[in-house]
């Protein structure tokens, strides 16, 4: 019988220490058309990361074009809600 150790890492930690690393704010659940419940298994690539190319994407709740670059989220002013 083979046996692992996970850390688990409730989601409201996960989104407190992206924010707190990228003063932005995160939801973990909203990325990629909403996360269903369950576990995700995270890894630190060891190249470079897969990242969208979008550098903004239309302000339309449930819009159909999704992912902007990491790049584009980080100088996005959190103030800027596309919620009017």
């Amino acid at each position: 019988m083979k046996i692992r150790t996970e850390k688990v890492i409730d989601v409201s930690d996960w989104d407190s220490v992206v924010e707190k690393t990228y003063g932005r704010p995160y939801c973990f659940q909203q990325q990629d058309s909403c996360k269903d419940r369950g576990s995700f298994y995270f890894s630190v690539p060891s190249e470079e990361a897969y990242d969208y190319e979008n550098e903004t994407v239309p302000e339309v709740v449930n819009h159909s074009e999704m992912g902007g670059s990491f790049s584009s989220w980080l100088k996005r002013d959190p103030q800027d809600s596309f919620v009017k």
